[in-house]
């Protein structure tokens, strides 16, 4: 099931970003108490869907993205390792283009982390091409045309 997010949920999604994404991070730190505390207040800056396995269930994935002009920012996407393969980044992606596109956004956005591979071929099978390479932060910076595929210049390379 996908839904908006509730703030009951902000313990679950935190723990699921020390989790798995700031082992990732260049820039984070898994005690960087600042950037945990931040967490709530960019969750409600932007747009978040999680997906559970039942109705009051907790959410076992999530995305979190926000309108910036005329893109859709992908900000944080979070699946727990127990519910991978099930499709749920592939349709909380969906989730996300589709809100863009009603708004008239043109492209989707994100930046992964450079040793996140899994993540960079997740991204690229859904569409997105690698753009640059960010040394100071170590992320690649992807786009993906939310119009016609021929709307943006963008390479699927890595």
């Amino acid at each position: 099931m996908i839904r908006n997010r509730k703030p009951s949920d902000d313990t679950e999604l935190v723990r699921l970003i020390r989790a798995e994404l700031i082992p990732l991070s260049y820039t984070a730190r898994p005690l960087d108490a600042h950037m945990i505390r931040e967490l709530p207040l960019r969750f409600r800056n932007g747009v978040t869907y999680v997906a559970t396995s039942s109705k009051l269930g907790p959410p076992v994935a999530f995305i979190h993205f926000y309108v910036h002009g005329t893109e859709t920012v992908i900000d944080m996407l979070v699946t727990n390792p127990e519910y991978r393969g099930q499709r749920l980044g592939t349709t909380l992606m969906a989730y996300a283009e589709a809100y863009g596109k009603a708004r008239g956004c043109q492209a989707a956005r994100l930046f992964v982390d450079r040793i996140n591979v899994r993540a960079h071929r997740f991204y690229n099978k859904l569409g997105f091409g690698t753009i640059r390479y960010l040394p100071e932060v170590q992320c690649y910076e992807l786009l993906k045309p939310l119009t016609s595929p021929s709307a943006l210049p963008v390479s699927n390379t890595r």
